[in-house]
């Protein structure tokens, strides 16, 4: 069983590094971040907390599917897992309705949403070539050029990174 800490919406950003190595140095498998309307992005919180530790898992609990391009997202999620390998836990969701409605991005059906960018951000994330005309998400062949798991060297027939890396 892995033990976690949420790091507190409400922190002050220069005390992020400092509770990250806290975390890390008690022993936690895992820091979970939030990403709350008006507080710190989740995305740069989770890049700054992997940057600063090097063994403690990172979460990103949630990042809100309606506030973000699936592709974008995608694309910020793989850069992270490629630099900071098996560290990485990213949740996503439909966001809190009075957040969303905020700042326009509640949907008429926030499930379909959800659906829709969930197996969009999984093919992403994949290394597939996205095509994609639904209700919310729209894509046309948008893809990433690096996938954030090893199965792209394993794609290529190999079973470690080149030399040198």
């Amino acid at each position: 069983m892995t033990a976690g800490v949420m790091l507190p919406r409400d922190l002050a950003a220069a005390e992020i590094v400092p509770f990250a190595r806290w975390a890390e140095e008690l022993g936690f498998g895992e820091v979970w971040i939030v990403e709350d309307l008006g507080f710190h992005g989740g995305i740069e919180q989770a890049a700054t907390v992997l940057a600063v530790t090097s063994r403690i898992r990172v979460g990103i609990g949630i990042l809100p599917a309606g506030a973000r391009n699936v592709a974008f997202a995608a694309m910020e999620l793989a850069t992270l897992a490629r630099l900071r390998p098996g560290r990485l836990l990213a949740g996503i969701g439909h966001g809190v309705p009075g957040w969303m409605r905020q700042v326009g991005a509640w949907p008429a059906s926030p499930l379909t949403l959800f659906a829709e960018y969930a197996r969009t951000l999984t093919g992403l994330l994949r290394g597939e070539r996205v095509r994609v005309d639904g209700r919310y998400v729209r894509l046309d062949g948008a893809g990433l050029e690096t996938v954030p798991a090893a199965r792209e060297d394993l794609r290529r027939g190999r079973d470690r990174p080149p030399e040198g890396r």
